[in-house]
């Protein structure tokens, strides 16, 4: 009997085995990267719907009227401010300590926030200086401490406000 049949086989064989070895491989590979489509989109979903709960809580009436009650404040003695005046200044550096403190964990890239609302942030910051000094000291230095990190990453953007 001759050996060269069985060698042909055996080639066969080995051939058919290879391209399994190749098919799975292949399968493999497409789920991986099907694997890493699925969750770079489900990254995308995340930081779009945490942007979007972040500009909700932004665009309210009542912080946004907070927001534009601190900014259009020009008295700098705290103790003269109105009861409303202060209630809208701790209104709105609440919601910019929580927004920051959101961006501090890198759930999204801060400058989604801060390149939109860079100059309310600013104004607002200033402007409830007095207020905030006020605070630290009966409350301890970190009051607020992550609204000072937001304003500091508006300012990293450079442009006047």
């Amino acid at each position: 009997m001759s050996t060269e049949p069985w060698t042909a086989v055996g080639a066969i064989g080995q051939w058919i085995e290879t391209a399994i070895a190749f098919l799975e491989f292949l399968v493999v590979a497409v789920g991986i990267a099907f694997a890493v489509y699925q969750l770079r989109e489900m990254k995308k979903d995340r930081t779009a719907q945490i942007f979007l709960g972040i500009v909700s809580l932004l665009q309210e009436p009542k912080c946004r009227e907070a927001r534009r009650s601190l900014i259009q404040l020009d008295e700098r003695d705290f103790t003269k401010w109105s009861d409303e005046q202060k209630s809208h200044a701790e209104h709105a550096c609440n919601t910019y300590d929580v927004v920051a403190i959101l961006l501090q964990r890198e759930v999204i890239d801060p400058t989604m926030i801060t390149a939109e609302w860079r100059n309310s942030i600013i104004r607002c910051w200033n402007n409830a200086q007095p207020m905030i000094s006020a605070y630290r000291r009966e409350r301890g230095q970190d009051y607020w401490d992550d609204f000072d990190w937001l304003y500091e990453e508006a300012k990293k953007l450079g442009r006047d406000v």
